[in-house]
């Protein structure tokens, strides 16, 4: 008996999602103003169809990166596969007999252009999927043992687009964040994102909560930051702070208050403490000047 090759389901998948029309979204349409100098949609779809290599590339790499709407259709397949170090490999030679012309939506006249997908571009999206990733199986069993069906994919996702180590170690401080965060909570997803993101980072597990703390602080920084740059703008327009080197903090402060509350909900759920700072106090402290944050 001839066993199905595994990869035809998922490259079959693939090409359907990539046949759908791509939109030029305000991220497109900034950086292609910024980096490439095409101020209106039909000078991208031009050099899409027509530019040189190294141009097309790169929109293509922005107008293709795949998103986690996209993700989560295909994450059923990839971890119903038994998938291996080789997947992306494998993926691109299953994709050769479903390679589609894409079609980009202009979104000033509705117009649609076709083109090609070139080989190199289709490796590099699949590469991104991280088909070769695979949870193992306490983590599976966790979150089907705590999640609700509807936020188990998305979970899966996020962990299949973070390069973990093999260490057990992150993996069992992971299963902890899952079981005892609040999945229900509106910020659930960055929380999840941010603990992802320090144990893809940071080795030793004894530097997870110092590393917390650290940000924390930082983040609280910028908040006295804010209320200094606030005292300044009371006495002088910005135009006099900009030329005087004086500058707003790169993060907006509600960025800055969302940060430190995921910080705290993490290091409840993992530590079971959270780090104590300084909160900001109105002065007239000046700013450093001469550097942009």
């Amino acid at each position: 008996m001839i066993r199905p090759d595994p990869y035809r389901a998922l490259a079959q998948a693939i090409g359907r999602l990539l046949k759908e029309p791509i939109s030029v979204t305000p991220a497109v349409a900034e950086f292609a103003a910024s980096a490439l100098g095409l101020t209106s949609p039909a000078e991208i779809a031009a050099v899409l169809t027509q530019g040189t290599t190294d141009d097309r590339e790169q929109l293509l790499d922005l107008l293709l990166f795949p998103d986690e709407a996209a993700q989560v259709l295909l994450e059923p397949l990839l971890e119903s596969l038994p998938l291996g170090n080789d997947a992306p490999a494998r993926l691109l030679a299953a994709m050769k007999n479903h390679r589609p012309h894409l079609v980009l939506q202009l979104p000033d006249t509705g117009r649609q252009v076709k083109f090609t997908l070139p080989g190199d571009t289709l490796e590099r999206y699949l590469s991104r999927l991280n088909p070769q990733r695979s949870l193992e199986r306490e983590t599976r069993t966790c979150i089907q043992q705590n999640l609700a069906d509807s936020r188990q994919i998305a979970v899966k996702v996020a962990i299949r687009n973070h390069n973990l180590p093999a260490d057990p170690r992150p993996w069992r401080l992971l299963r902890r964040f899952i079981a005892a965060g609040d999945a229900a909570a509106a910020d659930y997803a960055g929380c999840l994102n941010m603990v992802l993101q320090l144990l893809e980072t940071r080795p030793v597990p004894d530097d997870y909560y110092p590393a917390l703390a650290r940000q924390k602080h930082i983040y609280a920084g910028e908040l006295r930051r804010w209320e200094q740059f606030n005292q300044h703008q009371q006495r002088l327009p910005m135009e006099s702070l900009l030329l005087q080197g004086i500058h707003p903090p790169a993060l907006t402060r509600e960025d800055l208050l969302k940060s430190m509350d995921r910080i705290d909900r993490i290091s409840l759920a993992l530590f079971g403490r959270m780090e104590p700072v300084e909160p900001p106090q109105h002065h007239t402290q000046p700013l450093e000047s001469g550097k942009k944050r």
